[in-house]
């Protein structure tokens, strides 16, 4: 099974309103803004 997706967009589309994620990162070094951002995009924040 392949879980690659070419934009961010794609990755967060199955997300249902209302599920917790855990996304890493620490700091400043990988923050997950670009997923956060697609979420917003597409009206789940």
């Amino acid at each position: 099974m392949n879980k690659v997706r070419d934009t961010a967009a794609e990755a967060v589309a199955d997300i249902p309103d209302g599920a917790s994620l855990a996304v890493g990162g620490f700091g400043l070094s990988g923050v997950p803004d670009v997923l956060i951002r697609a979420l917003h995009t597409q009206g789940r924040l």
